[in-house]
Order: C-alpha cells, then structure tokens, then sequence
C-alpha cells in the first residue's frame, strides 16, 4: 500500500521543485510519480547511498513537502535505512534524508525515457 509522506525541505529546494519537474517531462501534478523515479534511479545508480545527509550538516528545513510513496519505495528506504544505520548508528532524520537526496539526485540531471521508465542523465 502506499503512504503519503510529509518531510522537511530547504526553501531553495521547494521553489526550484515545479521547474525540476516540468524539466524532467513530468507534469507538476504528478510530483509523485516524479518523486518515485528519482528515488528508484537514486536506489540503483548509488546502492551505498553516498549521497545522502551531503551537504545538510549546516542547512535548515523551513519548507515541507509531501509525496505518496509507492510500496517498492517503501521497502527499498527500509533497507536504506539500514545501510545508513550501519555507516552511522546515531544519524538522526535519516528517512527525511533519503528523501531530500532524491529530490537533490532528481534536480541535478535525471530525466524520463520515452517509456516511462527512470534513467540518469
């Protein structure tokens, strides 16, 4: 089943996210769909999840933003989670931080392919 979502973002994130998506071939009112492909993208290309938590040590989350994340997602954060858990037992957020790295991996080059699938620029 999937789950709605509602997580802390910077506010440079939420004003750029509409132009993400529409640069991405999505349409703003399917920012799920769009949230789903970067985040099963992100899964892929960085199985480690080097990314994520880079860069936030110093930023602040004023803005939210919610998603309805589709049941593979699901699981596949459960296991992020536990790989994250393991690089560092006291990270604290760390599904927000999942989150927010897929919209960043989204925004910096991710695009559709004409079949609808997610690939990376």
């Amino acid at each position: 089943m999937s789950k709605k979502v509602t997580f802390r973002i910077t506010a440079e994130m939420k004003e750029a996210l509409g132009d993400a998506i529409v640069t991405a071939g999505y349409r703003k009112k399917d920012k799920s769909l769009w949230f789903n492909d970067a985040m099963q993208a992100m899964f892929l290309e960085d199985a480690g999840l080097s990314k994520v938590g880079v860069g936030e040590v110093n930023s602040t989350f004023p803005k939210t933003e919610t998603v309805i994340i589709t049941d593979e997602n699901l699981m596949r954060i459960d296991d992020a989670i536990e790989i994250i858990r393991r690089q560092d037992p006291h990270a604290e957020g760390v599904k927000a931080m999942i989150y927010r790295a897929a919209i960043r991996y989204a925004m910096s080059g991710f695009v559709r392919s004409p079949h609808g699938e997610a690939v990376a620029s």
